[in-house]
């Protein structure tokens, strides 16, 4: 259902396109090459590309399958009882209806100069997020001072070169028209901006077929009648100890500052660009610059998105970045710059483990999407090079560890299950911080977000640390992800108290989902033992400091060092757990009593030079097998061109199948068989789910080094459901 905002915004669009008089040479620039390459510049050579994504969308709104989710079954009674059953066929003719505003092409470049402009915000934000904590230091300390001192140097040294980063956005239209009319939009409304709404420093000039947008920071500060000097002091970022000359630097480079954006019609598009417009070196990308390597294929009309890029500049900003974080890390400073950090992170520690994954980044690569409409598939082809040199998985320790029978799989030999981990948490902590973005943006909850985050950094900083950093240093390249959905649970029994009222869980025959992981330590197995105490005893910590009622959190937390037990779960090996005992006390007021029976047992042991964590005494006792040779194992290709360095499948039967264990857990854990509407509605949420997985036939990638070579190709399918008649 379109809402009627929706309706008032494309009126009015439809309005500008109908009556506002296009400029003068709109036909002339309509006349110009089309597309991006022939606008973006020659230093733009990092690019994204999505191209018209109009005919897959007839495809994928025509599809019967996609009718038959949406209107039948459990995704269609529960859009049913919401008041809301769409038709997608319905949904492709107001598409179609409105089909002039959507791209044919959107493009975005960014040159090594505009990675350059960031890099040096960043490292502004750095040594100013750092000042900012020694400000609430003892000023009167040497030490604090000499800190000071070098961080006002670094934000002198910064300064003259911090700019917004240089980029380019490129929209094609399907007519000229429609792009002029869009410009001519953006004209009236700053034409309508009454005087008095437009902040002091900030200008616009319409000047033939583009609106530049300008900034310039000693005009606002000049009709505020800000002294520059005196607020420089005012915030440390300047001391009387740096001189003179030191002083009247800084203040040039921030009078200086100025920023510009321009919007332009360029042909049947619209070409926006921060900074200067003649930036990037003359306009055009060389003729060749689609031509992608053949592992990747030359863009065509089934492709998506496609793009190719460079690193290099990115990665010298990384190893920028690290080399600060190993400077400042034993600081004073540093010591202090959580409580001062305007997120929930300070800059400096969330450059650091982003530095930690670029670094790893090839200098060059490029990749292309594209949908075969006629097999229901989308395909994806990466290359990057250079790649150092990685195992074979054919005839590894992992490859041994992966029995035939696991539903869902993902193996790699040149990615530490180190890193894989900490990418998985850094993943959630971006959404948490997305989350509170739209917060501040709604003005909906913002402070209860915001608490949230700063809990979570508060209260789990020492297993960030762990995670995000020693981690890394514990394992060496090589990881596996098993998942299973044969596990069931025979017994569950929990207790806790809520608000000083006994609460109570029971369940029987329960289907649960099944997880290993899999890493190479580095060490022997007494010190990843170690490490794995380490890390779980900073995980009930954590859980411990952030459940405590207001009225103890300053009093001393009681200890909660967690040790790994052995535990015989019948694999015939020496297996690890830690005692229900500990999470009890991770619970604190809660009086977490826990008792399972089944496949729900989290473990861990070693195998072939490997540990493997586990949740299911089942999955692992098949992991063995097939290490033993006992049961059969994962058959991997082997018609490649070169080593074998990743593989993965997933299939949307298991996905579903997943989620359907999770209803089950659900129904148990809330005990609302006979309750509402409201938990109706929840499990309803898990069938639907369930019902669109299973239009996924599968997915599938893969990764090759071919043979003597110093490049990757990585090669992935997702295969629709039959049902799709690619109409």
């Amino acid at each position: 259902m379109i809402r009627s905002t929706s309706h008032r915004a494309f009126a009015l669009i439809l309005l500008a396109t109908n009556l506002l008089p296009l400029p003068a040479n709109a036909q002339a620039d309509a006349a110009k090459p089309e597309g991006f390459a022939a606008h973006f510049h020659r230093d733009d050579t990092s690019v994204i590309v999505v191209e018209d994504p109009l005919p897959h969308l007839r495809t994928l709104l025509n599809s019967q399958t996609l009718k038959k989710v949406l209107t039948d079954g459990a995704l269609g009674k529960l859009l049913a009882r919401s008041g809301d059953a769409p038709d997608p066929a319905e949904g492709w003719q107001w598409v179609n209806n409105n089909r002039r505003w959507i791209p044919q092409q959107l493009a975005i470049g960014m040159s090594d100069n505009g990675i350059g402009d960031l890099d040096h915000l960043l490292r502004l934000l750095t040594a100013f997020e750092l000042l900012q904590a020694v400000d609430v230091g003892n000023k009167d300390d040497a030490k604090f001072r000499a800190e000071a001192g070098l961080l006002r140097k670094t934000i002198a040294e910064e300064l003259p070169l911090t700019q917004l980063p240089r980029m380019r956005v490129y929209v094609r239209f399907r007519d000229a028209e429609d792009a002029g009319a869009l410009l001519e939009l953006a004209r009236l409304q700053v034409n309508d901006l009454p005087k008095d709404d437009i902040p002091p420093g900030v200008s616009f000039e319409a000047k033939g077929n583009a609106l530049t947008a300008r900034l310039v920071l000693a005009d606002v500060l000049r009709a505020k009648n800000i002294d520059v000097e005196e607020l420089l002091t005012d915030i440390d970022v300047v001391h009387a100890d740096d001189g003179a000359d030191a002083i009247r630097k800084a203040v040039n480079a921030v009078q200086s500052f100025k920023a510009e954006i321009t919007l332009e019609q360029v042909g049947s598009g619209l070409l926006l660009t921060v900074g200067p417009t003649t930036a990037g070196g003359p306009a055009g990308l060389p003729a060749d610059f689609v031509n992608l390597p053949d592992a990747v294929g030359k863009p065509d009309a089934t492709t998506l998105l496609w793009g190719r890029w460079t690193a290099t500049r990115l990665k010298s900003a990384a190893a920028a970045w690290l080399t600060t974080h190993e400077k400042w890390k034993a600081s004073y400073a540093y010591s202090l710059a959580g409580d001062t950090a305007l997120g929930g992170e300070p800059v400096i520690d969330a450059l650091h483990d982003l530095a930690l994954r670029i670094r790893k980044f090839a200098d060059a690569g490029s990749m292309r999407i594209w949908i075969d409409d006629k097999s229901a598939a989308m395909h994806l082809a990466m290359q990057e090079e250079p790649k150092p040199a990685a195992a074979d998985l054919a005839g590894s320790a992992l490859a041994r560890l992966l029995p035939a029978d696991v539903d869902g799989f993902s193996v790699s030999t040149d990615t530490s299950l180190g890193e894989v981990v900490s990418d998985w948490v850094q993943q959630v902590e971006g959404r948490m911080a997305s989350q509170t973005l739209k917060a501040d943006l709604r003005g909906n909850d913002a402070d209860l977000a915001h608490k949230v985050e700063q809990n979570y950094y508060t209260h789990f900083a020492g297993l960030r640390e762990l995670i995000h950093r020693t981690a890394l240093d514990k394992f060496e390249p090589g990881y596996a992800m098993l998942f299973g959905t044969k596990g069931k649970v025979d017994r569950l029994e929990a207790s806790f108290e809520l608000n000083a009222r006994p609460q109570r869980v029971s369940g029987r025959d329960l289907p649960t989902p099944e997880m290993a992981i899999i890493g190479r330590p580095k060490g022997g197995e007494a010190a990843m033992r170690e490490h794995v105490e380490k890390v779980y005893s900073a995980m009930i910590r954590g859980i411990r400091s952030s459940s405590r009622p207001d009225a103890l959190a300053n009093q001393p937390l009681p200890p909660v060092d967690a040790k790994a037990v052995m535990v015989d779960h019948g694999l015939g090996v020496p297996t690890w757990t830690f005692e229900a005992a500990s999470l009890a006390k991770a619970s604190g007021e809660a009086k977490l009593r826990v008792d399972i029976k089944g496949d729900l047992q989290p473990h861990f042991f070693f195998a072939d030079g490997m540990v493997v964590f586990s949740s299911s005494p089942r999955l692992s006792k098949s992991i063995l097998e097939a290490q033993s040779g006992k049961a059969k194992r994962l058959t991997l290709p082997e018609d490649g061109d070169g080593p074998l360095i990743t593989i993965g499948r997933q299939t949307g039967e298991s996905f579903a199948t997943t989620i359907e264990h999770l209803k089950a857990w659900y129904l148990v854990l809330t005990n609302n068989a006979d309750a509402g509407d409201e938990h109706r509605d929840a499990a309803g949420a898990f069938d639907a789910i369930a019902a669109l997985s299973r239009t996924i036939t599968k997915i599938e990638w893969t990764t090759v080094q071919p043979t003597g070579e110093r490049r990757q190709i990585t090669e992935g399918v997702l295969i629709f459901g039959d049902g799709r008649d690619g109409k």
